[in-house]
Parts: structure tokens; C-alpha cells; sequence
């Protein structure tokens, strides 16, 4: 004789049955929302490939916001295959219409490199590249701040914007 179906048994047809997920149990699902993607306004703006003897190199960024933009997880890199990329520290933050400096050792090649910026979820936002020498202690620089074209003829500036 056969059993009646009991309180676990499904009455439906096997073709209508959904199988149990894997593992037994279904997981909910993710309700963090969605990290915005990085503001765009953040640009390469001086740099500083051949220190003189007994300095460091250096990098510069611009904000062009009109509000201040948290850098944590920005990566500052030279050329693709060179050295590490140097990936900026929880609490960094750029003022509004402001610079950031970075000092420390890049890896730059003196006679040509490239200095690359890239935002957290891995795009790159600007680089440049530089083919010869500026000469010791000489910056690459923007001007206007940020958005202008590279020049060798502007003083160093870390940390201000350019004069």
C-alpha cells in the first residue's frame, strides 16, 4: 500500500519541482548597496623624475571639484612592468580646487618614463610620458593646474598649486 505524501512531500508534478540549492540552504541576498564608481576631476599635475642629490621624487595631484575627494586606494604607477605601484592610504583626501603631494621614491627613469594615476576600480584616469632628461631637480608641470599642457619651465611647486 502505498504512503500518503507526508508535510515535506511536494503534491507537484517532478517536471514543476525546483531542486534544493547547493549546500542546502539559499543564501539572501547582498544588501549593501553599491559603492558609487571614483569621481572623474582628479589629474596628474607636477612631478618630479630627477631629484637632486639628497631629495626624493615626488608626484602632484589636482582636484578640479568643487568638493573635497577621498583618494584612498588611488594608485600612482610609472610605465607598465616597472615598478610597483604605490597605492594611496586610507584617510587620504584632496581639498576642493586643491593639491596632494606624494612624497617618495616612484622608480622614474630619468632619461623617460611614464607616470600613470589610477583610480581604485583600476581605470586609468591620466598619465604622461617623457622621452628625455628634464635635468636634476627640474618638474614636469601642468599649467593651468591640472588640465593645461607639461612644461619643464615652471619652478618646483610640491604641495601648492602651479605659479
Amino acid at each position: 500500500m502505498a504512503r500518503p505524501p507526508g508535510p515535506r512531500a511536494s503534491r507537484l508534478p517532478s517536471r514543476l519541482r525546483r531542486p534544493a540549492p547547493c549546500g542546502g540552504r539559499a543564501r539572501p541576498p547582498d544588501r549593501r548597496p553599491t559603492p558609487p564608481p571614483p569621481p572623474q576631476g582628479i589629474f596628474l599635475n607636477e612631478y618630479l623624475p630627477a631629484p637632486p642629490v639628497g631629495s626624493e621624487e615626488y608626484v602632484e595631484l589636482f582636484n578640479s571639484n568643487s568638493f573635497a575627494v577621498d583618494l584612498s586606494g588611488w594608485q600612482i604607477d610609472d610605465s607598465e612592468g616597472g615598478s610597483s605601484p604605490y597605492t594611496l592610504p586610507a584617510g587620504s583626501v584632496i581639498a576642493a580646487n586643491g593639491v596632494f603631494l606624494v612624497q617618495r621614491s616612484f622608480g622614474l627613469n630619468n632619461d623617460g618614463d611614464s607616470v600613470r594615476l589610477f583610480a581604485p576600480d583600476g581605470d586609468l584616469r591620466d598619465s604622461h610620458s617623457y622621452a628625455t632628461n628634464p635635468g636634476s631637480g627640474i618638474p614636469w608641470s601642468r599649467y593651468p593646474d591640472g588640465v593645461g599642457g607639461w612644461r619643464t619651465d615652471l619652478p618646483q611647486s610640491p604641495g601648492q598649486l602651479n605659479p
